[in-house]
């Protein structure tokens, strides 16, 4: 069989007695101890009930680290290896770059047989057969060899007479009578006993790879073709299964060799190889790359470990949810269940969790969505939305413009046949009309009852950086990311002034929420006027020293609250022409992408990483701290300021107690990077926007 049953039958043989220990860790797990500037990469988990061997990635080149269970401590390094263990837990293949090839045991490390008879060619990685009795070998160079694990000896050697170097083995028969090789994309089945070839099979261009099942059925793909091919060893039988899609450039099966999942990027695909039928696509397009995936050892579920720590386990043969966890802070380079599969080893570049399953489903158990609408025909990007009168205000980047009722979920068009592709909307405090952000840098404004044009505003010279619209539709005001900013009559189209200075860009504007002022920051002055008169009232100098402002705030009673990229905070009464307060947060993970005032305005949140932080106007002291598992895209307070939804690229939703920073809610976000959420009125249900172009509809469950 493939590689891949090797991995599974080293799994299968050594868990005994771990999983129940694993209880008092809870949902996250227990976390191997940690190797100094080791990269742990995703190659191979065995254990042979004591031990857990892992290829990794130590400074300087590759290595293979043994892992006592039990304590977590590392037991032994070997430098300059992979590994591959045998299906029943004592032995292991260790090989090198320079061809090396060894036999050792697990539980000392030490060398059974040098098998480093091919040196200066690259090894690739061995395969065990089915009973162990015999290790297949390969490398680059065209030269593969089969070897009696009992005594080391090369049984056969099968070497090719081109020039070709992607000579690689693929398995043996469940027998051991016949091997299988790849070159390129072609494929070779040899005699073990003769070493005769006694089959050709070529497939289609571009990355091609190949797998044998249980059956000895052969397997082939490639990344130009949208079907796979089921081929029968010894016979010209062949049958095809259509994919919907090309680019799938690997495949791993089952241990009963009865179902297969193909991935790359994003993409996962699973197919009954019984029945040899295509059962299901796992969310195509969901924005958070498939990095590494594994199946329990009854086949019945498959755990997907992602791009940004997280790890998904799923019903195999229909995609449904059973549990999440993400334990690592960056991606998940390989996935193995326990035998009984309750538990799961997951490893990151950084890091090595063991995990019970069942407290991570348990904790973690996701609200599933009462209704999604894909409206994003390529998927590529998160909908932009705005809620109105029961219904939500949709763009994709087409140059269309939607509306899409939220008690049914239908889509109707409101603006059709832009002239550029849509980036953003917004609507006007009142919902009279809404703004589309085109993609040439200019802002149509248009009636929101039948999507009529009002104006065209612009367009800027440079990309815009934020659009706002008056609450009565008759001002809007906008800034480009090169500091140039306007505020504009919206009836007649024209600009009524624009800021302009190469020395002091404006950074942020804000418009308060009667639309009686509009205000521009720039990296040392605030300038404020007066918006239908476009009357200069303040020009305030704030800073000294030049900052770029990130975030510019109406507060109550007309103050202003001013965040800059060095996280300084002033709140400047600009009609006193006095600051009333300033602080510098405590925060520098990384830029803060988004700012949100309280509905009564005495705090604001804000992100910084993984972490959401709500805080006092006034003092800037932390109320509450939240964190995801990775980035935050947005949060925001629900209509008393007493709970937070968030969305985030860990694929959830979530709803927080403001007060206690406690979870209350956790909503399941179709396996992608989530971008925006907002609450219906009432409160009562919530929706989220998905990078796959997805938007969800949730119940908010009662108290």
């Amino acid at each position: 069989m493939t590689h891949f049953r090797v991995i599974f039958a080293l799994v299968a043989g050594v868990w005994i007695g771990v999983s129940p220990a694993l209880a008092q860790y809870g949902a996250l797990g227990r976390e191997l101890a940690p190797i100094n500037g080791t990269s742990f990469g995703g190659i191979t988990y065995a254990m042979d009930g004591t031990r857990l061997v892992v290829t990794t990635g130590p400074t300087g080149g590759i290595g293979v680290s043994v892992f006592d269970v039990a304590s977590g401590d590392v037991v032994y390094e070997i430098e300059d290896r992979r590994a591959v263990v045998a299906g029943n837990g004592q032995i292991m293949a260790t090989y090198g770059t320079s061809g090396e090839l060894e036999l050792r045991d697990i539980a000392s490390g030490d060398i059974l047989e040098d098998l480093s008879d091919f040196l200066g060619r690259r090894a690739e990685a061995p395969i065990f057969s089915d009973d162990d009795s015999l290790l297949l070998a390969g490398w680059r160079g065209r030269h593969a060899a089969l070897i009696e694990v009992a005594t080391g000896q090369i049984i056969q050697e099968f070497d090719l007479d081109d020039n070709d170097s992607r000579f690689t083995p693929v398995g043996l028969s469940s027998d051991g009578a016949l091997v299988v090789t790849r070159n390129s994309n072609i494929f070779r089945v040899w005699s073990s006993t003769s070493g005769e070839i006694s089959q050709v099979i070529r497939t289609g261009g571009g990355w091609a790879w190949g797998a044998l099942t249980a059956q000895d059925q052969l397997v082939i793909g490639a990344e130009e073709q949208d079907f796979i091919e089921f081929h029968t060893l010894g016979t010209n039988s062949e049958r095809r299964v259509s994919l919907g899609r090309a680019g799938y450039r690997s495949m791993q099966t089952n241990p009963e060799g009865t179902l297969a999942v193909l991935r790359q990027g994003r993409h996962v695909a699973v197919v009954d190889l019984d029945v040899e039928a295509f059962l299901y696509e796992l969310q195509p397009r969901a924005g958070t790359e498939t990095k590494t995936v594994a199946f329990s050892p009854d086949g019945e579920l498959i755990a997907i470990g992602r791009a940004y720590g997280s790890v998904y386990v799923l019903a195999a043969r229909t995609g449904a949810f059973v549990g999440f966890n993400a334990p690592h802070r960056s991606e998940v380079r390989a996935v193995a269940f326990s035998p009984d599969g309750d538990v799961i080893v997951s490893s990151s570049p950084h890091d090595i969790w063991m995990w019970s399953v069942d407290d991570a489903s348990k904790a973690n158990a996701p609200t599933p969505a009462l209704m999604c609408v894909d409206t994003d025909p390529r998927g590529s990007f998160a909908p932009e939305i705005v809620l109105a009168d029961g219904e939500f205000i949709v763009a994709n980047r087409t140059r269309d413009v939607q509306v899409m009722d939220v008690a049914s979920g239908a889509l109707s068009m409101l603006a059709e046949g832009l002239s550029e592709p849509v980036l953003d909307i917004g609507l006007s405090g009142d919902g009279g009309r809404f703004f589309a952000w085109l993609a040439n840098n200019s802002v149509e404004i248009r009636q929101r009852a039948d999507g009529a044009a009002v104006s065209i505003l612009g367009p800027h010279s440079y990309p815009l950086r934020d659009v706002i619209l008056g609450p009565d539709g008759t001002r809007a005001m906008t800034v480009d990311r090169e500091g140039i900013a306007a505020l504009w009559d919206v009836d007649a189209g024209e600009e009524l002034f624009a800021v302009i200075n190469e020395e002091h860009p404006v950074g942020a504007v804000a418009m308060s929420d009667d639309g009686q002022f509009a205000a521009f920051v720039t990296p040392t002055l605030l300038l404020v006027y007066e918006a239908g008169s476009a009357e200069t009232l303040a020009n305030l100098r704030i800073s000294t020293v030049p900052l770029r402002t990130t975030h510019l705030r109406f507060l109550p009673d007309n103050q202003l609250l001013i965040v800059d990229d060095a996280y300084h905070v002033q709140i400047i009464d600009w009609q006193a022409e006095q600051r009333i307060a300033g602080y510098t947060l405590d925060t520098e993970d990384r830029r803060i992408d988004f700012v949100r005032l309280s509905p009564d305005g005495r705090h604001y949140l804000h992100d910084a990483g993984s972490n959401t932080y709500v805080r006092d106007v006034m003092t800037g002291e932390v109320v509450t701290q939240i964190t995801h598992e990775i980035t935050v895209e947005s949060a925001r307070f629900d209509g008393s300021g007493a709970r937070l939804l968030t969305a985030s690229g860990d694929s959830t939703l979530r709803l927080w107690d403001v007060q206690s920073g406690e979870e209350l809610v956790r909503f399941e976000a179709l396996h992608g990077i989530m971008e925006d959420a907002i609450f219906l009125p009432g409160e009562a249900q919530v929706v989220g926007t998905g990078v796959n172009g997805n938007l969800c509809v949730f119940d908010v469950p009662a108290e």
